[in-house]
């Protein structure tokens, strides 16, 4: 085995075990935390918010000190008080911001998923079953870029599956509806992070940045490398015995730790039926 495979499966190994001592931890937290939520509650716009509603809450004691009927102590601590809950009130407004969930979609792609996996899988022909994956990938990526709170173009979702025998080769066989990346190329299934998620036989795993693989992380397609973070959710007939490994969907996001905290969970936990449901027919 080539030397440089060699490294790539050991850095790989050592991200699914996530064996990287507190240091890396604490610091991949921080990350997290100033990609997902930071940025939002210091956008320019926000900050200028805050500080006109301050100075509107402040108005009232100046006034009452310019014409003499407050004390400047008096009105140091008015200010303070008023300054505080402007503060917790912003602070406030950004937390329900961040947690807001969209119950109705999740609602409505919770009940699509239940129907599909009440839908025993039938003989289609080919293209029926292709539309239909399709259908379901557009249906993940609806979820996705609700959860990540992103625009249309910024997440793509792929199926990507195993190739005749042994787990040799993969390709990638279906995405999302308006998704023009290539598709059904071969590619050694080795050199795809996904299929060693798939080894590893344990459940969805997350790539927060893809750059801290750097060069280990290589495209199915071979074409540029887009996407800042990969959410790997191994495909496994649930009627298969044993329960083998057919593929994985791959979630990609132009944005770093898109899928950070409890997004990815939201994502899984929601989409399980529809996912389960693509196992059967793929």
């Amino acid at each position: 085995m080539p030397i440089d495979a060699e490294v790539r499966n050991q850095k790989i190994a050592v991200w699914l075990k996530d064996d990287h001592g507190a240091l890396y931890n604490t610091w991949n937290a921080l990350l997290g935390f100033y990609n997902v939520k930071l940025p939002n509650l210091f956008r320019l716009t926000t900050l200028f918010s805050i500080l006109v509603t301050a100075a509107t809450s402040c108005s009232a004691p100046l006034l009452a000190l310019f014409y003499g009927t407050i004390s400047p102590k008096q009105t140091v601590i008015a200010c303070v008080a008023l300054l505080t809950l402007s503060c917790v009130s912003a602070y406030l407004k950004f937390r329900t911001s961040i947690s807001k969930v969209k119950l109705d979609e999740y609602a409505v792609l919770v009940r699509l998923g239940d129907l599909l996996a009440s839908l025993p899988p039938t003989k289609n022909h080919r293209g029926d079953t292709d539309n239909q994956i399709r259908a379901c990938m557009g249906l993940i990526e609806s979820l996705a870029l609700s959860v990540t709170n992103t625009t249309p173009g910024s997440i793509s979702v792929s199926v990507l599956k195993f190739i005749g025998t042994g787990e040799v080769r993969m390709k990638v066989s279906h995405r999302n509806p308006g998704n023009s990346r290539p598709i059904n190329r071969d590619v050694i299934a080795d050199t795809l992070i996904g299929y060693h998620v798939c080894k590893a036989g344990e459940g969805p795993r997350t790539l927060h940045d893809t750059r801290t693989l750097k060069r280990y992380v290589t495209s199915p397609t071979q074409s540029e490398l887009s996407y800042r973070s990969i959410l790997f959710i191994p495909l496994r007939n649930r009627d298969a015995s044993p329960r083998c490994a057919q593929g994985f969907i791959s979630i990609d996001s132009t944005s770093p730790y898109a899928f950070w905290g409890k997004r990815e969970r939201r994502i899984v936990v929601t989409c399980t039926p529809i996912i389960d449901y693509v196992g059967k027919v793929l």
